[in-house]
């Protein structure tokens, strides 16, 4: 396997922001895997090399923006053969089969909320034929540990945040 990986993240003090721009993780005829994201109330204590005080500093920051884009040349379709052989079906059989789980499972597991019927049929396209697939999400305010916390379901989630999920354009 080929593979590479790189990471650019800076931290801007006054404003308490850390940004992650576009860490990538790639494997040649597999694909990539680009992340960048927006950290908002992100303390010098979380560098400080004392693990509780960085624990405490990363539980108080929060997830103001996060973009994953996800490419596909060839790593589904080892994943989905090595399935296909591990239970003894065909590759358009285990396919199928995560077509439907995504398409399904994703919503039920994130309360049927709007955002959530469309990350599953996002995902659910990018399954049935794996090209591109890309999910942001976006929190004016912001989203951290107390936040999710309190939270009595995966709806409560996705009401605070803006989810948009796209397959193959």
């Amino acid at each position: 396997i080929d593979a590479s990986a790189r990471v650019s993240a800076a931290w801007d003090e006054p404003k308490q922001e850390l940004t992650l721009d576009d860490a990538c993780f790639e494997g040649d005829r597999l694909g990539a895997i680009k992340l960048s994201l927006v950290a908002g109330n992100v303390g010098k204590e979380l560098f400080s090399g004392n693990a509780a005080m960085a624990q405490a500093a990363a539980l108080g920051a929060v997830l103001k923006k996060l973009d994953l884009a996800a490419t596909d040349t060839g790593m589904l379709g080892l994943v989905l053969a090595m399935d296909a052989k591990q239970k003894g079906k065909t590759v358009d059989q285990a396919r199928s089969e995560y077509v439907s789980a995504a398409a399904i499972g994703i919503p039920a597991m994130l309360g049927n909320h709007p955002s959530a019927k469309a990350l599953g049929a996002a995902v659910s396209k990018f399954l049935a034929q794996p090209k591109n697939l890309r999910i942001s999400v976006a929190s004016k305010d912001g989203v951290g540990a107390a936040d999710v916390a309190i939270m009595q379901s995966p709806a409560d989630l996705l009401s605070k945040i803006e989810l948009k999920a796209v397959a193959n354009q």
